[in-house]
C-alpha cells in the first residue's frame, strides 16, 4: 500500500513595504470582529429599519391600470361595507334613546300616582 502525504502549502500574501504593520491589523479587526459581533448586528438592524421608513417617504407607488369590472366590483364592495358600519352605529343610539324615555315616563307615572294620591 502506498501512503499518500499531505502537502501543505502557505497562502502567499501581497508584499507591502511595511508588511509587519499589515498583518498586526489585520489580526485586530479580526478579534474585534469576533467579540463584537452581538452589537454590530443590532446596529445593522435598527439602519435598516430607518433606511426602509425614508424610502416608503420618498417613493410614491404608481397606480396599477386596472379594467373597468374590477374597479366597479371594489367600489360596491367599499360602500357595502361602509353602509354596514352606518347602520350599526345608529341602531345603537335608538336603542339608547328607547332605554331613556322608558326609564323617564316610568318615573313620570310613579310620580303622578303619588300626586294624586296626595290630591284625593
Amino acid at each position: 500500500m502506498t501512503t499518500r502525504k499531505k502537502i501543505t502549502t502557505m497562502k502567499t500574501t501581497k508584499k507591502f513595504k511595511n508588511t509587519n504593520e499589515k498583518t498586526t491589523k489585520k489580526r485586530t479587526t479580526n478579534k474585534k470582529k469576533s467579540h463584537q459581533l452581538t452589537t454590530k448586528k443590532k446596529t445593522k438592524k435598527v439602519n435598516t429599519m430607518k433606511k426602509k421608513k425614508v424610502n416608503t417617504l420618498k417613493k410614491k407607488k404608481k397606480k396599477k391600470k386596472t379594467s373597468m369590472t374590477k374597479t366597479m366590483e371594489t367600489k360596491t364592495t367599499k360602500r357595502k361595507t361602509v353602509k354596514k358600519k352606518e347602520n350599526k352605529k345608529t341602531t345603537m343610539k335608538k336603542k339608547n334613546n328607547t332605554m331613556k324615555k322608558e326609564e323617564y315616563y316610568y318615573y313620570e307615572e310613579e310620580n303622578y300616582k303619588e300626586e294624586y294620591e296626595d290630591y284625593k
